[in-house]
This record gives structure tokens, sequence and C-alpha cells, in this order.
């Protein structure tokens, strides 16, 4: 079947008035004809934690987006390889970015460090990642 997404969007959406948490989670290789490829935060603050939001595509926000009103946290998570950006505030949102590891700048006690995912199948001194190669 098929749904239909706000704006274009793809991933999660986040909205109303309320704080809702994604939290252990993966978000991956979602794509949006707007913006916010793996989140879009329309007008809640969501947290995210202890996840991984990688390989989503967007107009802008390919990893996370915040519109006015959203404040996203991200914390302990991984935020790699989306694509035009990793998080986009320019939806006049805020995401603060805390303890993760993004490939992007800004934030508090953040790293930009491939984490070098392995899959269980495959040898580990084969090179390959779980999804064939984090640097995109």
């Amino acid at each position: 079947g098929s749904f239909r997404c706000f704006m274009g969007s793809a991933g999660i959406l986040f909205g109303g008035a309320n704080a809702p948490r994604l939290v252990n989670s993966v978000v991956v290789e979602n794509t949006a004809t707007g913006d916010g490829g793996g989140v879009l935060a329309r007008t809640a603050d969501p947290l995210i934690a202890h996840s991984v939001i990688y390989r989503n595509t967007a107009g802008n926000g390919g990893g996370v987006f915040a519109l006015p009103g959203a404040n996203v946290v991200i914390a302990n998570s991984i935020v790699r390889g989306n694509a035009p950006d990793q998080y986009d505030e320019n939806g006049t949102g805020d995401v603060a970015v805390r303890r993760s590891n993004v490939q992007q700048t800004g934030g508090s006690n953040v790293i930009n460090q491939n984490p070098l995912f392995y899959s269980a199948d495959a040898p580990y001194d084969d090179g390959k990642d779980i999804w064939d190669g984090l640097e995109a």
C-alpha cells in the first residue's frame, strides 16, 4: 500500500503539543520530496536518544528537519550519511545535539568519526559495514 506524508516528508513525523521520544531506534534509507527525510519535527519537542539516523534524503534536513515551534534534542545518537545534510534548523526550529556522533559541526560534545558498523554475518576483517559503507 501507500500513504500520504506531510509536506512530502518521509520516515517519522513528530507533531502536536507533546514531547515524544525516539529511543533505541534506527531510521534508515527514507526519501522525502520535501523536508525531513528521516525525521520531521513540526511543533513537537522530540528527544532522539540512543538512535541511528542514517542514509536518509530530502530537499533539506536529510536526517532531521525542525519547523517553527519544534525543539529537537539529539542525544547519544549517530546521525550520518544523510543528504543534503544531517540536520537543518533553517525551518526556524531548533536542533540541539549532545554527546553524539554527527557528520556535521555544532553541538555539545559531538564527534565526527565513522562508527564502523559491521554486519554480524560478515567477517570483521572484510571491510564491509552493515550498510555497504558508511561514508556515502
